[in-house]
């Protein structure tokens, strides 16, 4: 009979897996990960028995972690400017403190080997997000002429210079969330 599965192994694993791939690149040999887990090699692929496997792991995983640190005490009653602004100041504050793995999530994002399974398993967020734009839309607050698709790449290109600008200038770091904010929202919306 096989051994029960140790949460912590499995932890443990996955957090030495981000930080391999957040210095490595995807690449990064599975002997890497399990020695800085603290586990043999056989184990890692017990617990994920292939590298595509554990890739989507660390996908969900952190996926999971961001959505808590998103979606926690959410407004959903609030104005649609007050609920991006709760997302965008959220998401930008986990990336900032979570350099590593915000680093890992962009390039599994890129990566083609995500399954059906882990694109789908933050589905409470991407609801949430969706329910998001579609109340932007029917109050009629998107400037004339912007696609959700070109909305959706100027907000992860100012979150992205954003998250940069706070880990760069940590006492400035509020500032940065709040410029950017104002940013995105001057960019996107019809009134402001």
């Amino acid at each position: 009979m096989a051994r029960p599965k140790n949460e912590g192994k499995r932890n443990a694993i996955l957090a030495a897996a981000i930080r391999a791939f957040a210095e490595k690149g995807l690449a990064a040999p599975t002997s890497d990960i399990s020695k800085a887990a603290g586990v043999a090699e056989g184990t890692l692929f017990t617990y994920f028995p292939t590298k595509t496997d554990l890739v989507n792991g660390v996908y969900r995983d952190i996926k999971a972690e961001l959505a808590g640190a998103v979606f926690s005490s959410y407004p959903r009653k609030k104005s649609v400017r007050e609920r991006l602004r709760h997302v965008w100041d959220r998401y930008v504050d986990w990336g900032a403190g979570h350099p590593e793995a915000h680093r890992v999530l962009k390039e599994i994002e890129l990566w083609g080997g995500l399954t059906v399974e882990s694109r789908t398993s933050d589905s409470a967020s991407i609801a949430e997000l969706g329910a998001l734009a579609r109340s932007f839309h029917e109050q009629h607050l998107v400037r004339k002429g912007l696609s959700d698709e070109y909305i959706g790449a100027v907000v992860n290109a100012l979150e992205e210079m954003t998250i940069s600008l706070m880990i760069a200038d940590p006492v400035h770091a509020e500032r940065h969330r709040t410029l950017g904010f104002e940013v995105l929202w001057s960019g996107i919306a019809t009134r402001i």
